[in-house]
């Protein structure tokens, strides 16, 4: 991988600019598929018979009464005869998917709605966004876009990761900014803080970005919490966990790579309420692997060729591959799973290898890989990330909370792939599909 570092930057940067500019290109392009509430849809409707995984466990066979974007009742439930039926024989219905790691430009929020999720957490994005991100997922209108919470601006220092993108990012270059730094973010309506810790030192490189000191670390933690936000934390290196750990950081928004965890490390992240999101469809497209989604043929129609040109993007164009690297994450998030430290399903799109929506179909597929069980992998995309994030309304299929749901053919307790065969998508209980 010995000039990895600038091929990411490269790629990354070709890949921010092309969903930026595509929000102003589109109308001279040829129209890819796009989300679309339908017309007419009922606000009040029953599905029936199907089997329902609520975000936890699965009732083999229930219904499941929405109204007015909520769900009202799930088990054996009683509307009046009037309500409209659907039948969800042979069927699943999940809580709309929530993907715990994107960055979110252009058409993300249309393309993710597409694939049936539902929300996202965003770990960098413009923060000009986030006041009327705020104001849609608070309503229970119909929507053609995901909801996403977002931590905007990036916590890194001059020349780190983060900066090479050709936006303006104020930086924290000492601990004593940070304070103010983290107050600045909470002006601007971030959801959280996201901080990074990347200096390239975990891969075949031989230079070196410029990161956080551990001072700098523990006041940015401190601050955030002091403003009673979550501070999240992009590492790649066993080590950078452990310090950001010790500093009181909620959780992790990679999987290290560098080595495997250690038996103190891993009873440490289990000992007190941390989570980790190990965005392994990234690692594994670093280590040369290729998307499955890509060539899926139940998600090809749903693929915009904005999609299929991230998704067919490599890190390496050389061709090399360097499997340990993926390997060892794997293994980190069976050994850290089966300790029982919160594992949450994101994709981190649009990197390479990766594309809104799309991916953290691919993600659940990596978390069974890597020893999660199917339903494990389910609750990674939908309850996990709600408990983590504190989204009371979301990720459960249960009365009072927001209609987002996932109705697929067949069973993906049995077979994780199951949830590409997408039969409808309701976001705020109306049904969006494709035109």
């Amino acid at each position: 991988m010995s000039n990895i570092a600038l091929r990411i930057l490269a790629v990354v940067l070709a890949l921010i600019l092309v969903y930026v500019l595509a929000t102003f290109e589109r109308a001279a392009m040829p129209r890819p598929p796009r989300t679309a509430v339908a017309e007419s849809a009922p606000r009040e409707f029953v599905i029936e018979n199907a089997r329902v995984f609520d975000g936890r466990t699965t009732l083999t066979k229930a219904s499941i009464h929405v109204r007015d974007g909520l769900i009202v009742a799930v088990g054996e439930v009683s509307a009046p005869s009037a309500v409209k039926r659907i039948d969800g024989s042979g069927k699943t219905a999940l809580p709309g998917l929530i993907d715990s790691h994107v960055h979110t430009w252009g058409s993300a929020r249309e393309d993710a709605l597409r694939f049936g999720v539902t929300s996202m957490l965003d770990m960098f994005s413009a923060s000009e966004q986030l006041s009327e991100a705020r104001e849609q997922r608070l309503a229970l209108t119909p929507t053609q876009r995901a909801d996403f919470f977002s931590a905007g601006t990036l916590a890194t220092v001059s020349g780190g990761h983060g900066t090479q993108f050709g936006m303006q990012i104020p930086t924290v270059d000492s601990a004593e900014v940070a304070a103010s730094w983290v107050a600045d973010r909470k002006r601007e309506n971030s959801d959280f803080i996201k901080i990074v810790v990347e200096d390239l030192s975990a891969y075949r490189t031989s230079e070196r970005w410029p990161t956080l000191a551990e001072a700098s670390v523990r006041a940015l933690v401190e601050a955030a919490h002091a403003n009673e936000l979550m501070a999240v934390v992009h590492v790649s290196k066993l080590s950078s966990a452990q310090m950001v750990f010790d500093a009181g950081a909620n959780g992790l928004v990679h999987i290290f790579q560098d080595e495997v965890t250690t038996p103190a490390f891993t009873a440490a992240a289990s000992s007190r309420p941390f989570f980790i999101t190990p965005t392994l469809t990234v690692i594994a497209g670093m280590a040369g692997e290729s998307p499955s989604v890509a060539t899926d043929p139940a998600l090809a129609p749903r693929l915009t060729p904005e999609q299929l040109q991230t998704l067919n993007a490599r890190f390496n164009r050389s061709g090399a591959k360097y499997p340990e690297l993926i390997e060892r994450s794997r293994e980190n998030v069976r050994l850290l799973h089966a300790a029982g430290v919160p594992i949450l399903a994101g994709s981190d799109a649009p990197n390479p290898g990766t594309a809104h929506g799309a991916s953290i179909h691919e993600e659940m597929a990596q978390l069974v890989k890597a020893g999660l069980s199917n339903e494990a992998a389910l609750a990674a995309a939908t309850s996990a990330p709600a408990a983590a994030f504190s989204l009371t309304d979301r990720g459960q299929i249960a009365p009072g909370l927001r209609a987002d749901i996932l109705l697929v053919n067949g069973d993906p307790t049995t077979d994780i792939t199951a949830t590409r065969n997408i039969a409808a998508i309701y976001k705020n209980g109306s049904e969006v599909g494709m035109k």
